[in-house]
């Protein structure tokens, strides 16, 4: 099994990351013959235009119709704070296992009708793109509400202070407004009790 290194360019999702293989050779062979590739490429991952590393290891298997691309990889992404909305680093670890069909049938030569097929192509060139496959794998494997830390306390609702960072004079006003409907039950024993 040959091993490749291959370094991605920076750019967006949409253009096509440097993440393409030639199949040419793999539609060729036996069914069931595999070539491993390794992972190691810059994208542009987020919704704030930063780069992110995109590492791991892939195979690509012939399975007689399609190429089976199968792999787990990891992406170090630019995050933000569901609670204190600042930025920080995490790793988002994903799996991809998708088929890719080819544009013509290998036994007549004639062209797929790619509107027709829910999934992947092969393109006319023999490439397999997985920069669309990484893309979609990394955002439903992504957690929903990213936290910089467990014990982050976020932001004051009042002022918009990183409660991390400072204690802001609102905090007991806000604590009392929680529950300040209760309040009227717990003070006055007579509504609480009924006499």
């Amino acid at each position: 099994m040959t091993q490749f290194v291959l370094v991605g360019r920076i750019g967006n999702w949409s253009e096509s990351v440097f993440m393409k293989f030639n199949v040419a050779q793999l539609l060729k062979e036996r069914t069931g013959s595999k070539k491993k590739y390794k992972i190691d490429s810059l994208v542009d991952a987020g919704e704030y235009g930063e780069t992110s590393p995109v590492n791991g290891e892939v195979s690509l298997m012939f399975t007689g119709i399609s190429i089976l691309a199968q792999g787990n990889l990891q992406i170090d992404r630019v995050a933000i704070c569901a609670r204190c909305l600042g930025a920080f680093s995490c790793v988002v670890q994903f799996s991809i296992d998708e088929e890719y069909l080819p544009l013509k049938d290998r036994k007549t030569g004639l062209k797929v009708d790619s509107l027709n097929v829910d999934g992947f192509m092969i393109d006319d060139a023999n490439m397999v793109d997985l920069s669309e496959a990484v893309r979609q794998s990394e955002i439903t494997n992504r957690p929903m509400n990213l936290v910089c830390r467990p014990d982050c306390l976020g932001i004051c609702g009042s002022c918009g202070a990183d409660s991390n960072k400072v204690k802001c004079q609102c905090v007991s006003a806000n604590e009392s407004l929680k529950f300040g409907h209760v309040e009227k039950y717990t003070m006055n024993s007579s509504i609480v009790t009924g006499g």
